[in-house]
């Protein structure tokens, strides 16, 4: 081969061998095929969890409603004769000041004159609502029981010795027998003329039957004692009364149990003036007691309105016929300082007599003077 020809073939070779080194750098290998990923298992889900309660926000406690309040017992306490009596009347009505006090009820008191007031004025306590009406005298009774269907709700408590079919009708009777029997053995013991007194207010068959005892308890001490009695037909006039008892001291009377309630302040002046002796429904203490007085026969009204009170706040409501006496402190004579001992002594004898029962006293409704 010649060396031209050798130079062309090497010139091809050379040209060719350019062309592919430069084609072999312009070709990029061909990248690796990933592997194919294996699937992914998936993550077991987690579970929700449970809910945390947030503790309830607290609410406010419920108050307690507060029951209405209670309202108070409405007691009425109804007079017969002034209210200003130093005795009778002002002395319940005491007690009905008290027990507002102490049993938070709400009261009122009305002094009436006259007996056809009566039913008038319970009436009108009971059509304004007053759950308790107290009579404090015999001629109460009747017009109480008369009121007492057409007022259900409405208690009746009367001062006197009786019983009913009506069930808010109760009685409580005071034996004043018992204070009258030993305020007789009193009057005939200090009395030295033999002969005693006794002026009332009305006639009522209660006043009749403790004149009664008071002249059987001066006959068990002086057989032969002498008794002037007399009424006055009111309780409330006491110039009338001073002159009744004028004229039994004129008449040789020196000791005198006084039963007019007010009308009673003439009888204790009348005393007072002419030094005698007097037993009386004013209290020992009171300024209206004389100098001469020588014994209280006041029961303890205000234990008698009290009890009455309290009757009427119990369930239920008892109806019948209660008894105050000595035995229960209601009933009572109280002596002053000018009693002799052994008079006393005889007094309080005859007194745990009655209340043991060894004596028995009978009531007598008629008058036997």
């Amino acid at each position: 081969m010649s060396t031209r020809t050798r130079s062309i073939v090497l010139l091809l070779v050379l040209t060719l061998t350019v062309v592919l080194a430069a084609c072999a750098q312009a070709t990029p290998e061909p990248a690796p095929e990933p592997a194919p990923a294996e699937p992914s298992q998936p993550e077991p889900a987690e579970e929700p969890a449970e809910p945390v309660e947030e503790p309830a926000a607290e609410e406010p406690a419920e108050e307690p409603a507060e029951e209405p309040a209670e309202e108070p017992l409405k007691v009425a306490l109804l007079l017969f004769g002034p209210l200003a009596d130093s005795g009778y009347n002002a002395t319940a009505y005491e007690g009905l000041l008290q027990a507002e006090e102490d049993l938070g009820v709400e009261g009122e008191a009305l002094e009436i004159l006259e007996v056809p007031d009566f039913e008038p004025a319970m009436r009108d306590y009971a059509s304004r609502g007053y759950d308790l009406i107290i009579g404090h005298s015999t001629p109460f009774r009747d017009p109480a029981i008369a009121l007492a269907d057409e007022f259900p709700d409405t208690k009746f408590v009367i001062h006197t010795m009786f019983e009913s079919d009506k069930d808010n009708v109760a009685f409580v009777y005071l034996r004043n027998v018992e204070s009258h029997y030993i305020a007789g053995i009193l009057a005939a013991s200090m009395s030295e003329t033999g002969k005693i007194g006794f002026i009332g207010g009305v006639e009522l068959p209660a006043l009749v039957a403790n004149l009664n005892a008071y002249i059987e308890g001066a006959q068990s001490v002086n057989p032969d004692v002498v008794v002037s009695a007399s009424f006055l037909g009111s309780f409330d006039d006491p110039v009338k009364a001073k002159e009744t008892a004028l004229a039994q001291i004129a008449d040789g009377t020196d000791v005198i149990l006084d039963s007019a309630a007010a009308a009673g302040l003439g009888i204790l002046e009348a005393a007072e003036e002419n030094d005698t002796y007097v037993i009386s429904y004013v209290d020992v203490g009171s300024d209206t007691a004389p100098p001469t007085m020588i014994a209280s026969v006041l029961p303890d009204y205000g234990k008698l309105v009290r009890f009455g009170i309290e009757l009427a706040m119990a369930e239920p409501f008892d109806p019948s016929l209660h008894l105050m006496n000595l035995e229960n402190g209601v009933i009572r004579m109280v002596m002053t300082d000018l009693v002799p001992d052994d008079v006393q002594a005889a007094v309080l004898e005859a007194q745990q007599q009655i209340i043991d029962g060894t004596l028995v006293l009978e009531e007598n409704f008629e008058r036997t003077d």
